[in-house]
């Protein structure tokens, strides 16, 4: 399986080189996101991607879905940066099982139903604290429970942008107990990423310690145990 992984991720990069394109996701992301797909597609069959900026991720993950058989549904608030993405599937002939959306995931799901219940939903458009707690309550709108959901930029920060916690987000709808797959870029003292003590030029940072994204398994950390989650710790502030 690692050999025919290698090669898929081989073709598609070739793929993003000719266009000139790339993702602002790493190539430890994406291989992480892959091998999750790869170990876990009995339990779904699709994927859904929430932001798709210019395409760069997109491209991989409409490749894995053609490869296996899958629809891809890609969304943004922007359209231009759908038509864009629309634009570079449709020149590399990976366009055939996409559907693409204009619009927030809470309109998504009201005027799109998924043809099978997806394997994930990759979450990686507003960043902002509320925005990623409407995609995460959306994504339980859907008319399939999906099996995980995969949020990127996980530790990331802006000097200015002090709202932007998705992880903090994901913890507070699921709990601090809530269990979580560390994926991609892992940022140690050691890193050569920017860190809170020496931020890049624009003013972003990683957490020390932090993870570049994470997967939450869905069917265990379910909406059931995220409300029991909540009640419990109602009872204890309320409790004599």
């Amino acid at each position: 399986m690692e050999d025919k992984m290698a090669e898929d991720l081989r073709e598609v990069r070739n793929l993003l080189a000719r266009e000139g394109c790339q993702s602002w996701t790493s190539e430890k992301y994406q291989n992480d996101v892959y091998s999750f797909v790869l170990e876990n597609q009995e339990h779904g069959k699709g994927i859904v991607e929430i932001g798709c900026y210019k395409g760069g991720l997109s491209v991989f993950l409409a490749f894995v879905c053609q490869k296996l058989g899958w629809a891809f549904y890609t969304i943004d608030i922007n359209q231009q940066f759908i038509g864009e993405t629309k634009n570079l599937l449709g020149k590399l002939a990976l366009d055939d099982h996409v559907t693409f959306f204009v619009g927030t995931l809470s309109q998504f799901v009201e005027q799109v139903k998924l043809a099978d219940p997806a394997l994930l939903v990759i979450v990686d458009g507003d960043h902002h604290y509320e925005g990623v707690l409407n995609d995460i309550k959306n994504i339980y709108r859907m008319n399939y429970q999906s099996y995980a959901a995969v949020f990127h930029d996980f530790s990331l920060r802006h000097e200015d942008l002090p709202d932007e916690r998705v992880d903090k987000a994901i913890y507070d709808f699921w709990g601090d107990e809530v269990s979580l797959l560390r994926i991609g870029e892992q940022f140690d003292e050691n890193t050569s990423y920017p860190l809170k003590n020496r931020p890049g030029p624009d003013g972003h940072y990683w957490e020390l310690n932090g993870s570049e994204g994470v997967i939450v398994k869905l069917h265990s950390n379910s909406w059931v145990n995220q409300f029991k989650h909540r009640m419990i710790e109602w009872w204890k502030k309320t409790a004599w």
